[in-house]
């Protein structure tokens, strides 16, 4: 890696932070940590010796398998693709935790270029068809937010409710204190009114305002 080198001197010279060393590199943080923890566990002192190139300075670094094709250890592309699935999980995350187990394994880019090979077959999608004015299709999203009141400046929760016209994507958006049946309707009320319109069928996905699931049946609020 050529920013081998100007990676240590930021590190050593400049001292920069790692996250500093990241967006100034443009590299992940966790290609940097791992990088600074290699150089010193191999025992390298800064300035580095005179003469060293970038490629004898990698060689050192990853002295490798003596010229034979060196075997790196594959993730568990199924374990991944379910846990991508969860909440807050990123492909950098699980890579990071990767690495963290096998040091010598794939580096990033890689790892997510074969992610994606793995994940083309098994994402089976139908390509869904909509028309004008068909759908709207509604939910609250993300985590909450943290609003301030403009009048005490005390935090409170805050949801974005959203509704997306399916055809057109054209999208509303609004701020709820809560997610109560009266906000939920309200919502809609809004995003009729900035359409100018009532879709012919509105699709929630599962808001805990207005369904419910008694023993296993879905149950809509009557309103």
């Amino acid at each position: 890696m050529r920013q081998i080198r100007e990676m240590l001197r930021l590190h050593y010279e400049v001292h920069l932070t790692g996250r500093e060393i990241e967006r100034a590199l443009h590299l992940s943080h966790a290609t940097v940590i791992h990088l600074l923890r290699r150089f010193e566990a191999a025992g390298g002192t800064w300035p580095v010796a005179p003469g060293l190139t970038d490629t004898q300075l990698t060689a050192w670094l990853y002295p490798g398998n003596q010229g034979r094709p060196k075997v790196r250890p594959e993730p568990d592309w199924a374990h991944v693709h379910q846990e991508m699935r969860r909440k807050h999980v990123t492909l950098q995350l699980r890579w990071a935790e990767y690495q963290g187990a096998h040091p010598e394994g794939l580096q990033y880019s890689p790892c997510a270029a074969r992610y994606r090979a793995y994940r083309q077959p098994v994402d089976v999608e139908r390509r869904k068809i909509y028309h004008p004015g068909d759908q709207c299709h509604c939910d609250y999203a993300g985590d909450p937010l943290r609003v301030l009141d403009p009048a005490t400046g005390a935090p409170q929760a805050g949801w974005l409710f959203v509704a997306t016209l399916a055809y057109s994507h054209c999208t509303f958006i609004d701020l709820h204190r809560d997610q109560t049946r009266a906000s939920w309707l309200d919502g809609h009320r809004r995003a009729f009114e900035y359409f100018g319109g009532v879709p012919r069928m509105v699709v929630p996905d599962h808001p805990k305002a207005w369904v419910w699931d008694r023993h296993h049946d879905v149950v809509l609020d009557p309103s």
